[in-house]
């Protein structure tokens, strides 16, 4: 029997939420050795110390998930939070974060889980003002799969911020500085890394941890840092951070998708769509 379940969800963060803690559990493995399979994706982002207050800000959250069986039990689940907070006593901070899982169990099927959080500030710089914050980030990958052969499992995080003018219109001008960070697992073995950033942007402090022990692969990167740029005449910009969580599990009873085709697929559906689609609508 086929069996399909789709779920999408957004909602825009307009108050403080409280985030519950959430760890990642041992997938244990029944005697009866049934294909598994879990992918896990999650990142958070904290903008703190804004020199100056924003004159707009918004925060966005957006999830989908997707399941397919025809034989076994496939689960999706899919977090995504945001918020911008401006005190009027204190400097201006922001944060979100996003967590996709998949697990599987059995011998065909198919699961994804998407998850993209942006929050985006407008500043009004004076002449001669230097315009900084701090930041701190975090980007935790986990695959899993048992029978290599039949099963396919991949995990990918992405963090960007971008500081831009903004024009008188409203409308987003000249990119200015960036930064942007990319991770990806993939059981059938294709994992990357990749970083890059402009020079206004300066890192305290970058670690990042990756293991892979028989079929079980784990990636781990935190970072915090500090961003400052003088602005010799008055400018208008617009500081936008976005993220990305995608996650996808398989299993079948037929050879799994080579890994270049797997990276492509998730770029596709995942990213790809999820950003053209929220991100370039405003």
């Amino acid at each position: 029997m086929l069996t399909v379940r789709k779920s999408r969800a957004s909602s825009l963060i307009t108050s403080l939420s409280v985030l519950g803690g959430g760890a990642i559990g041992v997938l244990l493995l029944t005697p009866e050795a049934k294909a598994a399979t879990l992918s896990f994706s999650e990142s958070t982002f904290v903008f703190s110390n804004f020199s100056i207050s924003p004159l707009d800000t918004t925060a966005e959250a957006i999830t989908s998930t997707l399941t397919v069986s025809r034989n076994g039990i496939v689960e999706a689940t899919a977090n995504a939070q945001s918020i911008f907070v401006t005190p009027l006593l204190s400097p201006a901070s922001a944060f979100n974060f996003v967590s996709s899982l998949t697990t599987g169990e059995g011998l065909d099927y198919f699961g994804t889980a998407d998850t993209y959080a942006r929050v985006v500030g407008d500043f009004d710089i004076a002449s001669g003002e230097t315009f900084s914050f701090d930041f701190t980030g975090s980007i935790v990958l986990t695959t899993q799969i048992e029978i290599q052969e039949f099963e396919a499992a991949s995990a990918l995080a992405n963090i960007n911020f971008n500081l831009s003018t903004l024009m008188d219109d409203g409308s987003v001008g000249t990119s200015l500085d960036r930064l942007n960070l990319l991770a990806f697992l993939n059981t059938s073995g294709l994992d990357n890394y990749s970083s890059e950033k402009t020079d206004a942007i300066s890192f305290n402090s970058f670690n990042t941890s990756q293991s892979s022990e028989s079929l079980t692969e784990f990636f781990l990167a935190q970072f915090s840092g500090t961003f400052r740029r003088f602005f010799p005449q008055a400018t208008k910009v617009q500081l936008s951070e976005t993220k990305a969580g995608l996650v996808s599990i398989s299993a079948s009873p037929y050879a799994v998708p080579e890994p270049l085709t797997i990276l492509g697929s998730l770029l596709a559906v995942g990213i790809g769509g999820i950003l053209r689609k929220e991100y370039y609508k405003t």
